[in-house]
């Protein structure tokens, strides 16, 4: 069993530096917390001679303290927007002064527009619609934004960029997540530029801070689906000795919408086909991303524990008169297909005695129907021609079901070794 406690028998990895200020850039509510990813990289005893890959990674919780440690990783996200934040968390080398030179230059060149009688940027009617963003707060973050573009280049300007669309989320927008979306009040005006300004002069603190040590390790995010993980990484065949990760729970959150501000704000969404294409590389968990063409669940129909499960959900859903609880069978089918197919590909790039570590959450979201998340991928790793072999399940922690009942459900770590 994994201890979250740190134990005099774990292998030590140096001196671990506090990075939780790089954490707080930007964080998610969906995310899992950087002294579990610290315990895993001890538990599985993660060092240098490998690179270690968070295929689900995020807001790059697993990549930060992977590169504290002196550690090269590797994370992958179909979330764009997630990406971007990944890159920016783990690149330290950009000067902190240099940094906070640029962004006042393009708050003075802000400054010199006119807000008044600006057209709405479409890729904003959307949040503005919802009333999860002012209008007066999207025409100044779009403006600025272009004045970052126009002063800035480079790696500056992704950052810069990515520090902006951070610090209006987190100060200005009107909405929370705790997991579902939730409207907040904002009093009084905002003003971006001072905000930017904030999560600036924060950034550059904290840049200062982590570049004084000389322990970094290297670090590459992608963009991708990980169900084909083995075609993305095809460059690191043989050299992915570990994984930590936390893919996303079989539970009915649209897991797109805790980023739309930042997607919409960024031009990565303009439109609903712009986001179906994020959707269409997603494991499929929950019912607004699961499509007609999708086939995952043929790889595992024949597993008796899904199946039992898809068909207790089928049953349920013929007495529901709303159209979604119709899916919610082919979601399940399709999510641990999905999981399947990762794995799958997994074992293409990984050596002999490579061990992972996968956070998942059990779920009683659809109808109420009890789903034990890592149970059931376990079973399929030693009764369905994966490559893998179970090494242990830990209870992480354990909360109470917010939809169909109250029952308490645990969080898990599955451990893996390939075979």
């Amino acid at each position: 069993m994994l201890s979250l406690v740190s134990s005099r028998n774990r292998p030590s990895l140096g001196n671990i530096k506090n990075v939780g200020s790089v954490h707080r850039w930007y964080t998610s509510v969906m995310g899992f917390p950087p002294g579990l990813v610290r315990n895993l990289i001890l538990e599985l005893k993660v060092d240098n001679s490998g690179w270690l890959l968070d295929p689900f990674c995020g807001t790059g919780t697993t990549l930060v303290e992977a590169k504290s440690l002196g550690i090269p990783s590797v994370g992958v996200d179909s979330n764009p927007f997630f990406v971007y934040t990944s890159w920016a968390k783990t690149y330290w080398k950009l000067d902190p002064e240099k940094i906070l030179e640029l962004a006042k230059c393009a708050m003075e060149k802000r400054k010199q527009t006119c807000l008044k009688n600006l057209p709405m940027e479409d890729s904003l009617l959307s949040v503005v619609k919802r009333g999860w963003l002012r209008e007066s707060v999207a025409y100044e973050a779009n403006k600025l934004l272009q004045k970052i573009k126009e002063t800035t280049k480079g790696d500056y300007s992704t950052f810069l960029t990515m520090a902006l669309v951070w610090s209006v989320k987190e100060w200005a927008s009107n909405v929370k997540f705790g997991p579902e979306a939730y409207k907040v009040v904002r009093r009084g005006r905002i003003s971006v530029s001072h905000l930017f300004l904030k999560k600036i002069l924060q950034i550059a603190s904290d840049l200062d801070q982590v570049q004084r040590s000389s322990v970094s390790g290297q670090t590459r995010v992608l963009n991708g689906d990980s169900r084909e993980i083995a075609s993305l990484l095809k460059g690191f065949s043989g050299s992915i000795k570990w994984v930590i990760t936390s893919p996303p729970y079989p539970t009915e959150h649209d897991y797109t919408r805790i980023t739309r501000i930042e997607l919409e704000l960024l031009g990565l969404v303009r439109t609903s086909s712009d986001l179906r294409k994020i959707k269409q590389m997603m494991i499929r968990s929950n019912s607004k991303n699961v499509y007609y063409s999708d086939n995952d669940y043929d790889l595992i129909r024949g597993c008796t524990k899904i199946r039992q499960i898809v068909d207790n959900l089928s049953e349920k859903a013929r007495r529901k008169q709303y159209g979604f609880a119709k899916q919610y069978p082919r979601v399940i089918g399709e999510y641990f297909g999905g999981l399947y197919r990762h794995l799958r590909s997994l074992g293409e790039l990984m050596p002999r005695g490579a061990r992972c570590a996968y956070v998942l959450g059990e779920q009683c979201s659809y109808l109420g129907c009890f789903i034990p998340t890592a149970s059931i991928v376990a079973h399929m790793s030693r009764h369905h021609d994966l490559p893998f072999e179970v090494t242990g399940v830990s209870n992480w922690r354990t909360r109470r079901a917010t939809r169909g009942t109250r029952r308490k459900i645990k969080e898990q770590i599955l451990f893996l070794r390939r075979k």
